[in-house]
């Protein structure tokens, strides 16, 4: 009896936060889109450092579903810092900045989160793959340990909200949009 009391115990106490934690999951949505692709071409030089590896341009959305404001930590100009992938055969490219700082971006209820980010790699991709933005809740982090959570979560693939995973090749690119 006192074995059932404590396991029911122990199940209430945990419930709400994987209750709220599937809220989050479903109230925020990564959306991808693969827009094109750059690789070596006659005209370049293949001494060229940008000719050492293939460039891949990726469109990453995040939409709040939900009624309420969704807040996640960034940076207003290294915003690609938070992208992560399931793979380690692409690299994301960071911006180069006079300036960047910590950020708390809001999305209103509906509205699109949107960043282009640019991978590349040393070798043709055609597979598969998961993107993914680290969410780190301005609530629970302090602007001093913003950056080393950023850090720390894309080393070990935490707090990442993942997109469906999407095709990425030389032949795939769609860089148009019709809405």
């Amino acid at each position: 009896m006192n074995t059932t009391i404590v396991l029911l115990s122990l199940v209430s106490i945990f419930l709400p936060v994987d209750m709220g934690k599937r809220e989050t999951e479903q109230s925020l949505q990564l959306k991808t889109v693969f827009k094109g692709v750059y690789y070596y071409l006659e005209k370049d030089s293949a001494n060229e450092n940008c000719c050492k590896h293939i460039y891949y341009l990726v469109d990453v959305k995040i939409i709040n579903n939900s009624d309420s404001v969704a807040e996640f930590i960034g940076y207003d100009c290294t915003t690609a810092e938070n992208i992560v992938t399931d793979t380690k055969e692409l690299q994301v490219c960071i911006n180069s900045c006079p300036s960047n700082s910590q950020i708390v971006f809001k999305l209103m209820p509906k509205q699109e989160f949107s960043v282009p980010v640019i991978f590349k790699s040393p070798n043709s991709i055609d597979f598969k793959v998961k993107i993914g933005f680290v969410i780190l809740s301005p609530k629970n982090i302090s602007w001093d340990d913003a950056f080393p959570a950023i850090e720390e979560s894309v080393e070990n693939l935490e707090n990442v909200l993942w997109s469906d995973p999407i095709k990425i090749g030389l032949n795939l690119a769609k860089p148009f949009e019709v809405n």
